[in-house]
C-alpha cells in the first residue's frame, strides 16, 4: 500500500492546515511517523516541540491526551555540538484522519522542519461514522 509524505517549515506558534481530504468520507489516513526538527542546526542548542490536530482550536502549548483532537505529539532537543538528541515522538494508532489535519510547533530558535507519514486507509461507512464521532473531543461543547 503506497504512503503519503507531508513535510514542511513552519515558524513557531504557526498552525497550518495539512491538504489530505479528498471528500470521500470511506478514504482516511494512519498517522505512522511525526517528526519535527529545528530547521538552523547552527544555532547552537535548539528545543522544539510540535502536535498533530484535527483542527486548529486545539492547538496549544500544552499536550493534553484527552483531547482527541490531539493526535501526535514531538519533541526534540538539538545540543550545543549540533547533534539532535532527547527526540521523542507519539502517535496515537487507533485514530484514523478523514477530514482536517493540523500541525503546529513552538521553538526557542526560529522556525521548524516537520515531516509527516501517512498510511491510507479504506473505510466501511460504519467505520468513518466511527472515527467522525473520534474526531470530536469528549468535552468540546465545554470548550
Amino acid at each position: 500500500m503506497p504512503i503519503h509524505t507531508l513535510r514542511g517549515t513552519i515558524n513557531s506558534s504557526e498552525v497550518r492546515r495539512l491538504i489530505i481530504d479528498d471528500g470521500i468520507l470511506t478514504e482516511g489516513h494512519r498517522i505512522t511517523r511525526f517528526d519535527i526538527f529545528p530547521e538552523d542546526m547552527t544555532s547552537g542548542s535548539a528545543d522544539v516541540q510540535g502536535m498533530l490536530v484535527r483542527e486548529s482550536a486545539a492547538a496549544r502549548q500544552e499536550w493534553l491526551a484527552e483531547d482527541n483532537r490531539q493526535l501526535a505529539w514531538s519533541s526534540t532537543t538539538m545540543s550545543t555540538s549540533n547533534s539532535l538528541n532527547n527526540f521523542t515522538s507519539i502517535i496515537d494508532p487507533e485514530h484514523i484522519v478523514i477530514r482536517e489535519l493540523y500541525v503546529t510547533g513552538y521553538s526557542n530558535s526560529g522556525q521548524i522542519n516537520y515531516l509527516v507519514v501517512l498510511e491510507p486507509v479504506t473505510l466501511t461507512q460504519d467505520q468513518a461514522v466511527l472515527q467522525l464521532i473520534k474526531e470530536r473531543s469528549q468535552d468540546e461543547l465545554d470548550r
